[in-house]
């Protein structure tokens, strides 16, 4: 579901400068190899066009583009209309006329009579093109953006490409100012596109190959690490030995909060938990008093990037579990997160497999045979877990589960297309993704084609008429305690698809969207993601609801929940789904316990981590507030420890480009270099 990759992908198309009319088309690619093109016409330097179409997954994309400018390269008219990847119509309009500058939009309207570049909430192909040449023709390489906002780009690295007789110089640019983190580029001499991403995911121009792309990906990662190392040697500390004194310790083995303790940390180890006051010392220590202990948080499905470290561990997740990132990029990204080269969580890497087809995500297979050689591959590889995607043929399945478990691995997924999710327990299924994909055991699981879109719209239509307490029910969720299945509901992505609507912010982030950056914000969190006919609002809101008791239902039968994500590497979306199931009734000590010890338990870690504990690996969040009274106070971090390293979350955030959520831990030095 991937949802920052619209928002990261479309902001990187630009077109050539030329005094004639100028067509450039780009190719883009996925792991299956093409997934659509995007086509961008300059008649002349004051207008620019743009026709984008895109198909992967179960996501189909259409969205056109037109951009006047005036003299100096600012908008004056932009028209932005089409389809977004969910469904939800897009369609922007922007005109500066009489000094004024007016925008309206499904996400959001309004004006200014201040000067600046106006990006659409949705931005295209060809207001990027003219942000990009504004930004190298002002004096400071910086951009005032309308609505909110400054954007810059610069320069950051030159090649040399060539397909055939065709050579290219292209230079690689970072973009700041759109993103939590620089976005890059590789533009050619007349600041037009030349490619973008990785050969699983990213463009090139027409005429250049896969293979072009797969180099300059390689170059671009290494500007990329560059950054990010810079920000890890700034914004991390090593200690050798560190008091935390007079604090208060979530126990999540016991469930109780244990009051007045100090913990002792040596050498990335928790030493000794003790009552205060006590006769622990250490060469540093803290005075924690009134403040909350702990055990780093788990996101259970996550897909990683390079740049997700930092943003992971300023909210205090120190562990992920990632559901399917290409094997190179993966196996990259654990090297520099487990090296500390570039700041970052444990990983525990789940191998995704699907089949191929007009829906099929990912590296797909296309023969039984290549599904038991990708299972190999992935136990020889060391990952703990096979994911299985939609397109997998149920005939398939029994088989491919047998093959796992003998290689050591569990089995988890989408329930396959034409399969419900109690076939799939039956076939050894030990996992369950997305909470959607229980209510469909009951919604036509069998009968309809989950590849599509179907898998979100009916359970959106249908959930809230679902009997919770009918014996169909009772009778599934005793089957899942039974075989001991852990559901991964993924519940706030859900609710946020399901609850948002036009002109208004995404209520599941509403309440940490004034510290984002704004074009962030306007990107990710503002606006309708489905197209929900006026008559279905209040049944989709109400079976977001039933999907938040289905969670609370299952954890109290039994069944092992594990909160995970589905969204890249926003920290703070974790935050939410616990927040979202303690909204459900589930009591606060017992959600800490799921998103720490528990998920350390399903994946074999618990030896080591999860819990507060002596012995054991000091992955630890300091909050200011206490989250057994507001499950919000997650958001108060100001110290998070993994290791041997100790993080200041308002500095992280602050290199993020946002405002922290809680202030600096007093009389704890800041990280050299700040």
């Amino acid at each position: 579901m991937q949802r920052h990759f619209l928002a990261f992908a479309l902001s990187i198309l630009a077109i050539a400068v030329s005094a004639q009319p100028t067509v450039l088309e780009n190719t883009w690619f996925s792991e299956k190899g093409v997934m659509g093109r995007s086509i961008v016409e300059e008649t002349d330097r004051f207008h620019l066009s743009a026709d984008t179409r895109l198909s992967w997954n179960n996501r189909r994309y259409s969205v056109e583009e037109s951009v006047v400018l005036d003299a100096h390269g600012y908008p004056v008219k932009i028209v932005v209309s089409g389809i977004s990847a969910f469904g939800a119509p897009v369609r922007e309009t922007f005109e500066r006329a009489d000094g004024t500058a007016r925008w309206n939009s499904l996400k959001e309207s309004g004006q200014s009579t201040e000067d600046g570049f106006y990006l659409p909430a949705d931005y295209q192909a060809a207001t990027l093109t003219a942000l990009v040449r504004a930004i190298q023709a002002s004096d400071n390489r910086s951009v005032k953006l309308l609505p909110r906002g400054y954007a810059t780009a610069k320069p950051v690295a030159t090649q040399q490409v060539r397909q055939g007789e065709s050579r290219q110089t292209v230079t690689l640019y970072a973009l700041e100012g759109l993103d939590l983190m620089p976005e890059y580029l590789w533009l050619d001499q007349n600041l037009s596109f030349f490619a973008s991403g990785e050969p699983a995911l990213g463009a090139i121009r027409k005429g250049f190959d896969i293979d072009v792309l797969r180099r300059l990906s390689d170059a671009k990662n290494e500007q990329e690490k560059r950054h990010m190392t810079e920000m890890a040697k700034r914004l991390s500390e090593t200690y050798d030995s560190l008091l935390l004194s007079n604090l208060r310790v979530i126990d999540v083995e016991k469930l109780v909060a244990l009051e007045g303790q100090d913990v002792l940390l040596e050498n990335g180890r928790i030493k000794a938990v003790s009552s205060h006051p006590s006769n622990l010392t250490a060469e540093r220590s803290i005075d924690a008093s009134g403040k909350t202990l702990i055990p780093g948080l788990w996101d259970m499905h996550g897909h990683l990037s390079n740049q997700d470290g930092a943003l992971y561990l300023a909210a205090g997740v120190t562990s992920v579990r990632d559901m399917g990132t290409a094997h190179e990029s993966i196996m990259r990204i654990e090297d520099y997160f487990h090296s500390g080269e570039i700041m970052g969580p444990n990983i525990y890497r789940a191998g995704f497999m699907d089949q191929f087809s007009e829906y099929s995500a990912g590296l797909s297979v296309k023969s039984l045979d290549q599904a038991h050689d990708k299972i190999d591959f992935f136990a020889d590889n060391g990952y703990r877990q096979l994911k299985l995607y939609s397109s997998i043929s149920p005939e398939w399945v029994p088989e491919l589960v047998e093959h796992a478990h003998d290689r050591g691995m569990r089995v988890s997924g989408h329930i396959p297309a034409f399969m419900n999710a109690g076939q799939a327990v039956d076939a050894g299924f030990d996992e369950i993704q997305h909470i959607n994909m229980v209510f469909l055991n009951f919604l036509g699981g069998e009968s309809i084609d989950t590849r599509q879109q179907l898998r979100f719209s009916i359970p959106a239509e249908q959930a809230h008429q679902l009997d919770l307490d009918s014996e169909a029910v009772e009778t599934f969720i005793a089957k899942l305690v039974r075989n001991r299945v852990v559901i991964d509901p993924t519940l706030a992505t859900f609710r946020s698809m399901y609850t948002r609507r036009a002109g208004s912010v995404d209520p599941e982030f509403s309440h940490i969207a004034p510290n984002l950056p704004p074009q962030y914000v306007r990107s990710l969190f503002l606006g309708a993601e489905m197209d929900i006919p006026k008559e279905q609002l209040d049944d989709y809101k109400a079976s977001a609801d039933a999907f938040s008791a289905m969670v609370k239902k299952l954890h109290d039968a039994g069944v092992w929940i594990v909160p995970g994500t589905d969204h890249g590497g926003l920290g703070l979306a974790l935050q939410q789904e616990l927040i979202d199931y303690a909204l459900a009734g589930i009591d606060p000590i017992e959600v800490l316990q799921l998103a720490t010890l528990g998920s350390a338990k399903l994946v074999g870690a618990a030896h080591r981590t999860g819990s507060i504990s002596a012995g054991k690996d000091a992955d630890l969040v300091l909050l200011e507030e206490n989250p057994l009274d507001n499950m919000r106070a997650l958001s108060s971090t100001v110290l998070v420890v993994k290791g041997n390293k100790l993080y200041q979350p308002a500095e992280l955030y602050e290199g993020l480009n946002i405002v922290p959520f809680a202030g600096r831990l007093p009389g704890h030095k800041p990280a050299a270099g700040l």
